[in-house]
């Protein structure tokens, strides 16, 4: 939640957090995020026409982050053949 919190602080976006909030269907996901992206039936930004596009640019900034980048989280395990050791 907090990497999404950034963007939309970052797209200059209001939102609000209800953190409390779950879904039905897998009740270990908790918390939503409410964002106004109309005025008056109009965009607020242009860039963001309907929720997939906010969608898209998130994703698209997420691995960008600086928390991401620098190393901040936890390295990920390669997957692929083991090398053999050399006798």
């Amino acid at each position: 939640m907090k990497e999404i919190d950034d963007m939309l602080k970052f797209l200059g976006l209001t939102f609000t957090v209800e953190p409390d909030k779950g879904y039905s269907r897998d009740p270990s996901q908790r918390g939503r995020f409410k964002v106004k992206l109309f005025e008056a039936k109009k965009p607020i930004k242009p860039e963001f026409k309907d929720r997939k596009a906010l969608f898209c640019k998130i994703g698209e900034l997420i691995p960008k982050l600086q928390s991401r980048v620098s190393g901040a989280a936890a390295p990920v395990a390669q997957k692929g053949k083991k090398e053999k050791k050399k006798k």
